[in-house]
């Protein structure tokens, strides 16, 4: 996540991506604006408590002084996101069948909601003039030689979960590596 508009930004990030926020400071123009948040709540013995990490992340995301603090808020991943969203009681309860079994079919229905929830937020926020971004590994499917031109989805589980996700944000962006005019490898 590169910053150079030297807004005061949050970045919200989960165990996976812990270096989120420390690689915001090392390239914003003024790191001192970039305050970096892990939603994750752990178990005594250290493991992810899912549910309370999603009811952190939602509450924090409702937390009126978010708008008041930062000019930008920053979800890094949606896909580890979704990911912890899958280990909660909610995701097992809705994809239950009427028999008492994991119904996968149910799975695509119950993501979309949750991180329905979270994107409901996000929009809150922008309303009150919030910038928001949210990042998302991509699946590539075809690229040029160049990187210019390049065919990819959200790399999400669940039937038509990644594209309905997407659909909740104006502008899509897409970064990729390349190399630069020696040879190095840049986003």
């Amino acid at each position: 996540i590169r910053l150079r508009h030297g807004v005061r930004t949050l970045v919200l990030h989960g165990v996976v991506e812990s270096h989120a926020a420390t690689n915001a400071k090392t390239r914003a123009s003024n790191p001192e604006l970039v305050t970096g948040v892990d939603y994750s709540v752990l178990k005594e013995d250290g493991t992810l408590d899912a549910n309370k990490s999603f009811r952190n992340l939602l509450d924090i995301l409702r937390d009126p002084e978010i708008a008041k603090e930062f000019d930008a808020v920053c979800l890094d991943s949606s896909t580890e996101l979704q990911q912890i969203i899958g280990q909660t009681a909610q995701f097992i309860e809705g994809c239950l069948s009427d028999k008492g079994k994991h119904n996968k079919f149910s799975e695509g229905d119950v993501y979309t909601k949750m991180l329905g929830e979270v994107v409901s937020l996000l929009l809150v926020l922008h309303k009150r003039g919030v910038h928001v971004l949210v990042t998302c590994a991509a699946l590539t499917s075809t690229q040029s030689e160049d990187g210019l031109t390049v065919s990819a989805k959200p790399s999400m589980a669940g039937f038509s979960v990644g594209e309905n996700f997407v659909r909740n944000f104006s502008d899509v962006f897409y970064l990729s590596l390349t190399k630069d005019e020696e040879g190095k490898p840049v986003h």
